[in-house]
C-alpha cells in the first residue's frame, strides 16, 4: 500500500489543510486543567462535534502560546533527593489538576551506550532519574490525575529493545508501582509494536519552517495530550559532545520521526544529515576550515531543533540536574551532585537556566573553541520565539538566590576536537578543606537531621581512591557539625545497590566491615604524630568498628573503644542512604574554635570487578588503600 494513503487511512489526515480525527473529548478537559499551564481550546483550535482538529491550528496556536509564555519564569528546587525535587517542583507548576486529566510524562530514556556490563551499566546517570520521575507522578496521583503515559521514542528496529532499557533504566518498575501508569514506546513500527495503535505518525507540513517544512511526523498520542491533556517533559541535564548541553528542548527529539522508507524513528539522524559527513573528511580540513564547518553543522541542527520546538513545545519542562552528567553524554561521563532541578512553563527558558547552571552560558573556552558562548540553539530559539535579545538576559529565575555553587562548570568532551575541562570534583570536593560547624546542642530528632540536608555546608567524594572519575549515578556527600562533648559526621549515599548481609537490628562491632558497603572516617587531632590517629566504619545496617592506628609500629587496635554511636537509615525506594556518626572528644581531644585536624572521608560500595572505593582526598595508591595519612586533608573547626 502507497505510504501516504496508509497514512490518510489510519490517521485520517492528509498532505495540506484536511484535518485529522481525533477520538472525543470531555469538554472539561479543553479549559485550563492547571494553574499556569497553556492549552487548546476551542476559541482558537477548529473543533467540530466529533473532536477533528487541524494540524495547522496546532502549530499557529503553539506559536501563540510560545509567545505567551515569555513572561513565565523558571523555578529551581535544590535537594539531595531525587524524589523530593520531583514532588516539589511538580507541586510548585501544578497547585490543582481536574481528575479525569490524562497526562504525558517524556523522559530521556534514550541516548545512551548501549547494555554495558560492571559499575558501568550504559545506561545509569544518563537518562533521566527514575526516583525524579517518581517524586512527579507522586503528586500527579494524589491530585487523582486518572492516566499517566511514561513516553519515549528511541530509534530501534525491535521494540524488545525498549522494553529491555526500560527494564534496566527502572521504568518498567516505575510504572508498575502505579496503576495509572504506563509505558509507551512511541516508536511505529508499521503495525506491529506493542503501541502502534496510539502511535500512529501524523505529518505535520510546516510552511513557516526554517529547516523542516515537509517530511516531520509525530505520534498521534503526543499531539492528543497536546491539545486534550498535560504534556510534562523531563529531561536529564547533561552535557553533550554535539549541542554541548542537552535539556529540554533536545529532549523533544525523542518523539519525531521522518517520513520515508523503513522505520519513521530511524530517521532521527536527519536532524543533524550534516554531521557524519564532516567527520569522515574532517581530517583533511584544516583547523580553522573545521571550526566553520562544524559552525554551520550546529547552525542548521539548531535551525530544526528550534522547527520541531514550534509544534512540540510541552506544557510544562521539569528538568533533573539533581544528578547531572559531565562528559560526553554517552560513553565517557560521571554523575555531578548540582542538587537542582530546574522548572518552568517556558522549555526554552527552562533550558537557558540549565545551560547557566552547567557553566555554559557566556562561557569564553567554548566560544574559543566552537564560535558560541552557549548552545547555540538558544540564541537561534530566542531569536525566533522570543522578543527578548540573543542573550536571553532577565529572564526571572524564583530560586536563584539560595544557589550555593554558581560558578561550577560541568566538563564537556565535544566532537571536532572540543574539550573543556570542568571544575565539579574542585568544587564539589571543597578543595582540601572541610568545616565543621558548631551547634549549641544535640539534634532534638536525628532521624530528621539525617534527611533534612542542607546543602551549603555539604562536601562531597568526587573521585575513586586514585583520583578517577565515578560510574554514573554514584554520589556521596558529607557534613560535619560539632557541640562541646561530640563531632557528628553525617552522610548521605546515592547507591546502585546496597550491601546488606551484616544485616542486625542491635550495635554490633564487626571486624571486617571494610569489606562491605561502608563509610569511613579518618582523624589524626595531633599535628605531631602523622602516622598516629583513628578510624571510625559504619555500614548500612549501623554495624561499626572504630580502630586506633599506629603506622610506625604497623598497629591496628580494634580493641580501642571510642565509646561512639552510629545510624543508619536506608531509603529502598529512593536508592540512599544516610547515616550519622557521633564521635566523642573524650577519647581523642576536644577541639577549641579555629583548631585543624587532618582528615579523610570514603566510601565502599559493590562487589567483584564492580566494587567502588570512594574517597574525599585521593590516596592515589596502584591498589585501594586508604590509610595515606599523606594524602589527608583538614577539618576545621569553625
Amino acid at each position: 500500500m502507497n505510504r501516504r494513503k496508509f497514512l490518510k487511512i489510519v490517521s485520517g489526515i492528509t498532505v495540506g489543510s484536511v484535518p485529522f480525527v481525533w477520538r472525543a473529548l470531555p469538554d472539561h478537559l479543553l479549559p485550563d486543567a492547571m494553574s499556569g499551564a497553556t492549552y487548546l481550546d476551542t476559541d482558537t483550535v477548529t473543533r467540530d462535534n466529533f473532536g477533528n482538529f487541524d494540524v495547522k491550528d496546532i502549530l499557529a496556536y503553539q506559536k501563540k502560546m510560545i509567545g505567551k509564555d515569555i513572561d513565565k519564569p523558571v523555578y529551581l528546587e535544590q535537594s539531595v533527593d531525587p524524589f523530593s525535587a520531583g514532588y516539589a517542583l511538580m507541586k510548585k507548576l501544578s497547585p490543582a489538576l481536574h481528575k479525569d486529566l490524562s497526562v504525558l510524562i517524556k523522559p530521556n530514556i534514550g541516548g545512551f551506550a548501549w547494555f554495558k556490563g560492571g559499575a558501568d551499566n550504559g545506561v545509569l546517570g544518563r537518562v533521566t532519574d527514575i526516583r525524579f520521575v517518581d517524586g512527579i507522578i507522586s503528586y500527579l496521583t494524589e491530585q487523582g490525575v486518572s492516566q499517566i503515559l511514561i513516553a519515549e521514542g528511541w530509534g530501534i528496529s525491535d521494540p524488545k529493545d525498549f522494553e529491555k532499557l526500560c527494564r534496566i533504566a527502572g521504568y518498567e518498575k516505575l510504572a508498575a508501582k502505579y496503576p495509572q501508569a504506563r509505558v509507551v514506546d512511541l516508536n511505529y513500527y508499521n503495525g506491529e509494536g506493542p503501541n502502534d495503535d496510539e502511535c500512529v505518525p501524523v505529518q505535520v507540513p510546516m510552511p513557516d519552517a526554517e529547516e523542516l517544512k515537509t517530511g516531520l511526523v509525530v505520534p498521534k498520542v503526543y499531539l492528543e495530550h497536546l491539545v486534550s491533556g498535560l504534556v510534562i517533559n523531563v529531561p536529564k541535564l547533561k552535557t553533550h559532545r554535539f549541542p554541548f548541553v542537552s535539556a529540554g528542548m533536545k529532549n523533544l527529539m525523542g518523539v519525531i520521526g521522518f517520513d520515508g522508507p523503513g522505520l519513521y524513528h530511524q530517521k532521527k539522524w536527519k536532524m543533524h544529515a550534516e554531521l557524519t559527513p564532516y567527520l569522515k573528511k574532517r581530517e583533511s580540513l584544516t583547523k580553522t576550515e573545521q571550526r566553520i564547518a562544524y559552525a554551520d553543522i550546529l547552525a542548521k541542527f539548531s535551525a530544526r531543533l528550534c522547527d520541531i520546538y514550534g509544534i512540540l513545545h510541552p506544557h510544562i519542562t521539569l528538568i533533573d540536574g539533581i544528578l547531572a552528567a559531565e562528559g560526553d553524554g554517552f560513553n565517557r561521563l560521571s554523575s555531578v551532585p548540582l542538587c537542582t532541578a530546574v522548572g518552568s512553563y517556558n522549555t526554552l527558558f527552562a533550558d537557558a537556566v540549565a545551560a547557566r547552571l552547567s557553566g555554559y552560558w557566556l562561557n569564553e573556552a567554548l566560544r574559543q573553541q566552537s564560535g558560541f558562548h552557549c548552545p547555540p540553539y538558544l540564541l537561534r530559539a530566542a531569536e525566533k520565539y522570543t522578543k527578548r535579545d540573543r542573550h536571553l538576559e532577565g529572564i526571572r529565575v524564583i530560586g536563584e538566590e539560595t544557589l550555593q555553587r554558581k560558578d561550577l562548570r560541568l566538563g564537556l568532551i565535544g566532537l571536532s576536537g572540543i574539550h573543556i575541562p570542568g571544575n565539579a570534583k574542585d568544587t564539589f570536593r571543597g578543595g582540601h578543606t572541610v568545616t565543621a560547624r558548631y551547634m549549641a546542642s544535640d539534634p532534638v530528632d536525628i532521624h530528621a537531621e539525617m534527611l533534612q540536608w542542607p546543602l551549603e555546608s555539604t562536601s562531597w567524594i568526587m573521585s575513586d581512591w586514585k583520583g578517577g572519575s565515578l560510574p554514573p549515578g554514584v554520589a556521596t556527600g558529607f557534613r560535619c557539625l560539632y557541640t562541646e562533648r561530640e563531632l557528628w559526621v553525617f552522610f548521605v549515599a546515592h547507591y546502585r545497590s546496597v550491601d546488606k548481609t551484616h544485616a542486625s537490628a542491635v550495635k554490633k562491632e564487626v571486624v571486617d566491615l571494610f569489606k562491605h558497603d561502608v563509610v569511613e572516617i579518618f582523624i589524626d587531632p595531633s599535628p605531631d604524630s602523622p602516622k598516629t590517629y583513628f578510624e571510625w566504619e559504619l555500614n548500612p545496617a549501623a554495624e561499626q568498628l572504630d580502630l586506633s592506628i599506629d603506622l610506625n609500629h604497623r598497629k591496628y587496635d580494634t580493641k580501642w573503644d571510642s565509646d561512639w554511636k552510629g545510624r543508619s537509615f536506608v531509603h529502598d525506594e529512593r536508592n540512599l542512604w544516610y547515616s550519622v556518626m557521633r564521635l566523642p572528644f573524650s577519647r581523642v581531644g576536644r577541639p577549641k574554635k579555629g583548631d585543624v585536624w587532618k582528615s579523610n572521608f570514603f566510601r565502599v560500595e559493590g562487589k567483584g570487578k564492580d566494587r567502588l572505593y570512594m574517597a574525599w582526598q585521593p590516596t592515589g595508591t596502584d591498589k585501594p588503600a586508604f590509610h595515606r595519612p599523606d594524602a589527608f586533608g583538614q577539618l576545621v573547626f569553625a
